[in-house]
């Protein structure tokens, strides 16, 4: 799908709506089979409907690839010392530790809210729902800020330095805040007011730290834009190198940090990595003078008498 889109800071950017649609179904999928397909009926007709939706999306996507077929842009015109000085490399790195942090977080979340909703497939829904509606809320506003600021290397950094608040807030909340607020189990609550109860309990704590990774993918795309025609090449880069640090933390987090550490200094480490790929964003703009972004008219092609604006 991203070869779809202009090379510019514009179609770059739009690279977060289509982000914030997948990760908005998503929310509406884990909902819809955790708290009605697999209470009503059971796992068969849940896996069928799932397999009907990918049937119907694959023809969509020939329709669209016929009726819209892809063509090659032309490579933008960009000095060399601008490729030089500006690589992707750092913000792999730096993506690479938001999806562990991402991922990493999420494990110590869904083991602290089962003890307080219940170990059970609807808290994991309920979690993964507000996990993920934070991403397509935070993608969309990305997409927005990368499209308008001058730097979106600095608003990437900023979102990476911020979750060294939010994550140890989520931590506090969950700890402090939501066992005490709207717990009441009161006879004459129906289930889907319970339901409702606990989303918004999740929301308040977790959703200010999946907004702020959900908004630094998007950033990520106009930052590490670099004039090359395939746009599908950049973005996967950038996906695969976020999904592999989203499975370090998994892993890692899941079968050594917090069996063995706990959730306190699990969550300390999450929030040192998240402060470091901040760090690492400063001081590499640092090192080049200036944080790096490109306009639309040099990412078309056209450079001013003064060269790229960096």
């Amino acid at each position: 799908m991203s070869r779809w889109v202009e090379g510019s800071r514009d179609g770059l950017s739009k690279l977060g709506l289509f982000y914030a649609a997948n990760t908005l179904g998503a929310v509406f999928g884990s909902l819809l089979a955790g708290l009605y397909l697999l209470r009503v009926h059971d796992i068969a007709i849940a896996t069928s409907i799932a397999a009907g939706i990918n049937v119907i999306v694959a023809g969509l996507a020939v329709w669209a690839a016929q009726s819209q077929p892809f063509q090659s842009p032309v490579t933008s015109a960009i000095n060399d010392t601008y490729l030089k000085r500006y690589r992707a490399t750092t913000v792999r790195i730096v993506l690479g530790l938001s999806g562990l942090t991402a991922l990493g977080a999420e494990v110590i979340w869904t083991r602290l809210l089962s003890l307080l909703l219940g170990p059970t497939a609807y808290t994991f829904s309920i979690v993964l729902a507000v996990f993920l509606l934070g991403l397509g809320i935070g993608s969309t506003v990305g997409a927005i800020i990368g499209r308008r600021v001058r730097a979106p290397g600095s608003a990437l950094a900023c979102c990476q330095l911020m979750l060294v608040v939010a994550i140890p807030y989520a931590a506090y909340v969950i700890t402090h805040v939501v066992p005490f607020w709207l717990s009441a189990r009161t006879p004459e609550l129906s289930p889907w007011t319970r339901m409702t109860l606990d989303v918004l309990r999740t929301m308040i704590a977790i959703l200010p730290a999946t907004c702020l990774w959900g908004a630094s993918f998007p950033l990520a795309v106009v930052v590490a834009a670099d004039g090359r025609s395939d746009n599908g090449r950049l973005v996967g880069g950038l996906y695969s190198a976020n999904t592999i640090g989203a499975i370090f933390g998994a892993v890692g987090l899941s079968l050594f940090a917090y069996p063995n550490w706990g959730s306190q200094a699990a969550t300390q480490l999450l929030t040192v990595l998240a402060g470091c790929s901040g760090l690492l964003l400063v001081g590499y703009f640092a090192l080049s003078d200036s944080s790096p972004t490109i306009s639309n008219t040099a990412a078309s092609g056209l450079t001013s008498r003064r060269g790229l604006r960096l």
